[in-house]
């Protein structure tokens, strides 16, 4: 192409701008699809569009490359489809000094934990949405893209693993969470609080993030359901489960880890079967302890052998435990990996 040019001038500006793209740090954008890729119709409702609105943004000195894996609201987003993108990361990984993932805000925080189990890479890799789409008043999709950018443009060692950016906070995969609805701070965690501030001066670190072990992951095949536990629930609810030949059950439990009594005893015939129960809190804040001991306490539901997970809560506690056990991790091992959570 370059000899196809007759003025010289024309010629030196285009091998200034190659040496110039050379010298730049190469990131590796992947639009995933929700809100960020979304604009707002005249009837007032929120819709995919053909051709990304992010497509053609780049205000930073960086060599940024886009590309499209899912075009899809994040609802839609299942474990195959992350087990994709965690593939398609890898192949890249060796191409680029860094990527920006584009989700969607309602499932971004299991997409993100999921990544941080399974892919074992030193370069940033930055998650990030929007709540209001891009030709919305108020919209906070570019900022939070350019801030993506930013992180994933960063030469600290810290911050090369996979983030959440969101209203110019970074937060660790495994505590954030989404809070709220609608507003433009939907993104907490509430365990720990952000790992970092961006600022006018760049990244301000406040702690250290957790670090996680990584795990080989080829299939995601488990079947682990996830259940919420509410004042008088009938056991019926479990023992349907029962019938459907599951892997293995999170329960979302009151307070530091508790449960009716009446699905207490049920859960025994989860056990008698090899399925492995965690515990979580349907508390944002605090651990699951084993304290009480009655039927449905924490004492009394660790006798029995149910698990314990320290600090994630449902969905991200129902990731993890599923490729637990795509790795045939044994059942007398699993707790071990559950403790620093």
């Amino acid at each position: 192409i370059i000899s196809c040019y007759t003025k010289k001038k024309k010629r030196k500006h285009i091998f200034l701008k190659q040496k110039e793209l050379n010298n730049m740090k190469k990131i590796y954008v992947i639009h995933t699809g929700g809100t960020i890729g979304m604009e707002k119709t005249q009837d007032e409702t929120i819709e995919l569009q053909n051709e990304h609105p992010l497509f053609k943004q780049n205000h930073l000195n960086a060599h940024i490359i886009h590309h499209q894996l899912f075009h899809l609201p994040s609802p839609h987003m299942t474990p195959k489809k992350m087990l994709k993108l965690r593939n398609h990361i890898a192949e890249k990984a060796a191409d680029f000094d860094g990527f920006v993932i584009t989700h969607g805000t309602d499932t971004l925080e299991e997409t993100a934990y999921f990544l941080k189990l399974t892919l074992p890479i030193k370069k940033p890799v930055i998650l990030t949405g929007a709540m209001r789409p891009i030709n919305e008043v108020g919209s906070d999709a570019l900022y939070n893209f350019n801030s993506a950018l930013l992180v994933a443009l960063s030469d600290r060692p810290n911050l090369s693993d996979i983030f959440v950016v969101m209203d110019g906070e970074i937060h660790d995969p495994s505590y954030v969470t989404k809070v709220h609805t609608t507003r433009i701070g939907a993104f907490q965690s509430p365990n720990s609080g952000p790992i970092a501030l961006l600022t006018k001066q760049g990244i301000s670190l406040l702690h250290q993030p957790l670090l996680e072990r990584k795990y080989f992951i080829s299939n995601v095949d488990q079947e682990v359901i996830l259940l919420k536990a509410y004042t008088g629930m009938c056991p019926n609810v479990l023992t349907s489960l029962l019938d459907l030949k599951i892997n293995g059950l999170v329960l979302e439990a009151f307070g530091q880890g508790n449960i009716p009594s009446t699905i207490a005893i049920e859960l025994e015939k989860f056990l008698q079967r090899n399925i492995p129960i965690l515990l979580v809190s349907r508390c944002p804040q605090g651990i699951v302890e084993a304290n009480y001991n009655y039927i449905g306490g924490g004492k009394y539901l660790q006798k029995q052998g149910v698990l314990f997970s320290n600090g994630l809560n449902g969905p991200k506690a129902r990731l993890k435990l599923s490729i637990l056990l795509s790795n045939h991790i044994p059942y007398q091992q699993l707790q071990s990996h559950f403790i620093s959570s």
